[in-house]
């Protein structure tokens, strides 16, 4: 693989990593607005997910910024 390769995969990975955040993001909103009581065990969850893929983003920035 090229760098040219590997710095365009890269970019692809951390795009997608924020748009999964997002939709995380949008869902945690719409399950508060039903009823945090009804849902606050799939807003837990979804809270988690969306704190591991925020902690992966970060250190995959940190790894590209110590990379360039």
């Amino acid at each position: 693989m090229t760098g040219a390769e590997r710095q365009s995969m890269q970019f692809q990975m951390a795009y997608e990593m924020r748009v999964v955040a997002e939709k995380i993001r949008f869902v945690i909103r719409a399950l508060d607005a039903i009823g945090p009581l009804k849902t606050n065990d799939i807003s837990l969850q979804l809270l988690e997910a969306l704190e591991l893929l925020e902690g992966l983003d970060r250190r995959f920035r940190e790894a590209r910024a110590a990379g360039s």
